[in-house]
């Protein structure tokens, strides 16, 4: 599925980066992100990744981000979301889907995040 996603052969290697958003100290969205190895070496061995991913991919790798697809769906925690979030399995997620394309039209990212948004709102302003 990841390299599908990515439009990768069926060798190709990929990184893989979990990560918990936090609001007000608060866990509210877990990221599962998928990366093309060929194009991010060393990023698996970084010892911080930095909050702004794509201001990365441009300055460290040279890959700038000029668009991205999402399919946003409305799903249940399963039982590693719920871990992830510090939530109760069934509660209510938004389920983002999405493919970050470079400036060649290649896929560059896969990342799925489930966000818990009690008291809170999804806002998208991608440049």
């Amino acid at each position: 599925a990841e390299r599908d996603a990515l439009a990768l052969g069926p060798t190709a290697e990929v990184i893989r980066l979990a990560r918990i958003r936090l609001r007000a100290a608060e866990p509210f969205i877990a990221e599962a992100i998928t990366l093309p190895a060929a194009l991010f070496s060393g990023l698996a061995k970084r010892d911080a990744i930095p909050n702004t991913l794509y201001d990365l991919f441009q300055k460290t790798y040279g890959i700038l981000v000029v668009r991205a697809d999402e399919r946003i769906t409305a799903v249940a925690a399963g039982k590693r979301e719920a871990r992830a979030l510090s939530i109760a399995e069934g509660t209510a997620l938004l389920r983002i889907d999405r493919i970050a394309f470079g400036l060649d039209d290649r896929p560059v990212e896969w990342r799925v995040s489930h966000c818990h948004l009690e008291g809170a709102h999804y806002l998208a302003r991608l440049r």
